[in-house]
């Protein structure tokens, strides 16, 4: 369900059934009869020498020397459900998002950051504790700046800024950064621009003007971007959720030309649960719901085919790919089919 990369290069891989940690050549297991506070392990982060594991509905382990040093708890009447977590070396803090908000943990005290939804539910009298649920799902540091995007149970999720005070975290504050108030699920920032994948599209944010704009996915009209990471200067690999009406798929967006390409692999995943690029080996980790795999980051392109009988050559002239099969001559013109020739 999650993945994480260690300051000694170490991958830690959090699942329904404890974390585990690889190598290169064996695994090393934690679940919660070795300390964890439960098995179903979310999210993960590190300041460099600790290790905090983010369990779903149980709260937060840090591991330290491959050892549990400790277990925390947020005191609410909400689930202690971590969603996401990420570790600012500027800040020295710990910031932890939940299905119930998010928080900010420093010197193993957590400190709930109340934004617009909270102090909504708050002041109303009348208020369910449904009407309380906000899921963080991305959070990204760039420049200092935290991001964070929140889906909710009534379309009021979206894309926000924390402003952090170092001295007392509950002075901390958070700024809406989007007009629509639609749900956002994945989150990457490049080039000082925000993308946040919401339903069928991704909304971009230019950090200096936040002047909102949408790329709508016109050839995956059912992908929904769950998971999000950076895999170049000018590309993001995103993942998609697979329940329902959503197809799952890896997708890499361009953000220089607008495009979008298929990741060149086919693993068959039912849900994307977390990206992660390892620039120094070149390799791309996904984490899904049937299982994590390791794949070798390149340029290739995928292009659907229709069923043919047997191919016979395949030629290139300027910015066209010509496939010859037994039957007929299939022209390719960019990532699509231009014409088929009997």
């Amino acid at each position: 369900m999650s993945i994480l990369k260690d300051r000694e290069g170490y991958m830690w891989i959090g699942t329904d059934n404890g974390l585990s940690k690889y190598d290169g050549s064996k695994f090393t297991n934690f679940r919660k009869a070795d300390g964890l506070a439960g098995n179903r392990v979310w999210a993960l982060a590190t300041d460099g020498k600790r290790i905090y594991v983010g369990c779903y509905k149980d709260g937060l382990a840090i591991i330290e020397n491959n050892k549990v040093t400790g277990v925390y708890h947020f005191n609410s009447k909400f689930p202690n459900s971590i969603r996401r977590l990420h570790y600012s070396d500027f800040y020295k803090m710990l910031i932890v998002g939940t299905d119930y908000g998010i928080y900010l943990f420093k010197d193993s005290v957590f400190y709930e950051i109340r934004y617009e939804k909270d102090l909504e539910f708050y002041s109303n009298p009348n208020r369910t504790d449904s009407a309380r649920k906000s899921s963080i799902l991305g959070i990204v540091e760039y420049k200092n700046q935290i991001f964070f995007t929140s889906h909710t149970n009534v379309m009021r999720g979206g894309v926000f800024k924390m402003v952090i005070n170092k001295l007392n975290p509950l002075l901390s504050k958070v700024q809406r950064i989007d007009r629509l108030n639609d749900n956002k699920f994945s989150l990457a920032v490049i080039n000082d621009t925000i993308y946040a994948g919401s339903y069928f599209k991704i909304d971009t944010y230019p950090i200096s003007t936040l002047n909102e704009k949408q790329i709508i996915f016109n050839d995956h009209k059912f992908f929904l971007p769950w998971a999000a990471c950076p895999i170049s200067n000018n590309e993001i690999l995103l993942g998609g959720f697979g329940e329902g009406i959503f197809i799952c798929d890896l997708i890499v967006y361009n953000t220089k030309t607008g495009t979008l390409r298929r990741f060149p692999y086919n693993i068959n995943p039912i849900s994307i649960n977390d990206l992660f690029y390892d620039s120094a080996n070149n390799l791309t980790w996904v984490c899904s719901d049937n299982g994590l795999f390791c794949l070798m980051k390149t340029d290739f392109n995928v292009i659907d085919l229709p069923k043919t009988d047997g191919l016979i050559d395949v030629a290139s002239r300027e910015e066209n790919l010509y496939i010859l099969t037994k039957s007929e001559l299939i022209v390719i013109k960019g990532d699509k089919i231009d014409q088929t020739i009997p």
